[in-house]
C-alpha cells in the first residue's frame, strides 16, 4: 500500500476546513501548515484531527514554503507520494486512490491533478477550464463524457454522478453558446504526439490508460500546465525536480515554474478525469496593485525562468508586455514592478542553472 501525505496550508480558513480535511483524513497522513490564523483554525484542526501533523507558524508565510516544508516531511519520512491540497478544496470518496493507481501505472506522469470543479458541481474551475481547453480538444474530448451531450461550454446535464437540474457546462458558462474561452491548444497536442482529433472513448496518443484487455480506458490526459489547488507528486519527482522556489514565487506563480520545469525535464503533467475533487475558489475584487503584481510582475518572472527558450528571447517578451499591462490597468505600476524585476535577473539566472543542472 502507497503511503500519501497530503499537504494543506491554512490561513483563516474555517468556512472550508472541515469539507478539506475531511475528504483525506480517514486515506491518508494529514500535514497542516497554519499561516498565523485568527479565526481558530489550527485549535479546530488539533482538536478534530488529533493524527494530523500540525505545525503553528507565528507569521504569515505565503504558500511556498509551507508547502516546501511539507514535502521536506514526506521525503524524510518516507513517504510515496505528496497531495498539495487547498484549505478551499476536497476531494470526491474514492479520487486519491484513482489518482495514485494511474500515477503507480504511468511513472511518465510528473503530476497528476482529479477533474476540479467549482463548488455545487456547477462546472469546472475556471482556472482549470483555461488549463484544459490548453491540453487540446482530445483533452476537452475526455472530460465530455462527464458531462453528457451537448457544446462543451453548454448546459449539458453536468458530471453523472451529480443530478442535473440547473447544472451549467463544462467552462462554468451560461448555457449553450456560452463563452468558450481560450481556443483548444492543438499545436500543443500535436507537438506532444496527441491526435487533435481523438474522439471520446478513444486511445488518445501521449496518454496513459490501463483496465482490462479489450477494456481500454483514458485514466490520465496531458495538459501543459494545471493549478496546485489539487497536485499528486510522486516523492521521486520531488527529489529530481526540486522544491518550490521560496524566494522568486513566494506566494503565486510557483505552480507554472513548476509545471515548466516538469516539462523541461521530460515528465508529463495529466489530469485523472474520473477522479473528481472541488476547489471552491472566491472571485472577488482585487485591489489593482494585487493584480499588477500577480498577472503582471509574478507572470514575467514565471516566463524568464522557463528554461525552454533562451533567456534574452523570454526578456524580449517581457519589455511589450510590460506596455500593455499598464495599457490595461491604466497604471504606472507595472513600470515599477519591471525595474524589480531588472534587479532579481540574477536570481532568475541562478534558477535557470539550478533548473537546467537536474537534468
Amino acid at each position: 500500500m502507497k503511503r500519501v501525505l497530503v499537504i494543506v496550508v491554512t490561513h483563516n480558513g474555517m468556512h472550508w476546513l472541515q469539507r478539506c480535511l475531511d475528504s483525506v483524513y480517514a486515506d491518508a497522513d494529514l500535514y497542516v501548515w497554519d499561516n498565523d490564523s485568527v479565526d481558530g483554525s489550527a485549535d479546530f484542526v488539533t482538536a478534530r484531527y488529533p493524527a494530523a501533523k500540525l505545525i503553528r507558524s507565528a507569521e504569515n508565510l505565503g504558500f511556498s514554503k509551507p508547502n516546501n516544508e511539507g514535502m521536506k516531511w514526506a521525503l524524510s519520512h518516507g513517504y510515496d507520494y505528496a497531495y498539495l491540497l487547498n484549505q478551499d478544496a476536497w476531494l470526491e470518496a474514492g479520487a486519491l486512490d484513482k489518482l495514485v493507481a494511474a500515477a503507480d501505472a504511468h511513472p511518465d506522469f510528473g503530476l497528476l491533478s482529479p477533474l476540479q470543479m467549482t463548488d455545487g458541481y456547477a462546472g469546472l474551475d475556471r482556472q482549470f477550464a483555461k488549463a484544459l481547453k490548453r491540453g487540446g480538444r482530445h483533452a476537452l474530448d475526455q472530460v465530455q463524457p462527464m458531462f453528457g451531450p451537448g457544446p462543451i461550454s453548454g448546459a449539458g446535464p453536468g458530471p453523472v454522478s451529480v443530478p442535473p437540474s440547473g447544472l451549467q457546462g463544462i467552462s462554468g458558462g451560461p448555457g449553450p453558446g456560452g463563452k468558450m474561452g481560450p481556443r483548444p491548444n492543438d499545436a500543443w497536442t500535436r507537438s506532444k504526439g496527441c491526435d487533435a482529433g481523438t474522439k471520446s472513448g478513444q486511445s488518445v496518443p501521449g496518454g496513459a490508460e490501463n483496465g482490462d484487455a479489450g477494456t481500454k480506458r483514458v485514466v490520465s490526459v496531458p495538459v501543459p500546465r494545471v493549478m496546485a489547488a489539487h497536485w499528486l507528486i510522486p516523492t521521486s519527482v520531488i527529489k529530481r525536480i526540486g522544491l518550490f522556489n521560496e524566494e522568486l514565487f513566494p506566494l503565486w506563480g510557483q505552480d507554472d515554474d513548476w509545471c515548466a520545469r516538469l516539462d523541461f525535464c521530460g515528465l508529463k503533467i495529466g489530469i485523472v478525469p474520473e477522479a473528481r475533487a472541488v476547489h471552491d475558489r472566491a472571485y472577488r475584487k482585487e485591489e489593482k496593485e494585487t493584480l499588477v503584481r500577480r498577472n503582471y510582475y509574478t507572470g514575467s518572472l514565471v516566463r524568464l525562468c522557463d528554461c525552454r527558450r533562451p533567456l534574452w528571447v523570454k526578456f524580449l517578451y517581457v519589455i511589450p508586455f510590460t506596455l500593455v499591462k499598464a495599457v490595461k490597468y491604466r497604471s504606472w505600476l507595472p513600470f515599477k514592478y519591471f525595474r524589480t524585476i531588472l534587479d532579481q535577473l540574477s536570481l532568475v539566472k541562478e534558477h535557470r542553472q539550478n533548473v537546467r543542472a537536474r537534468t
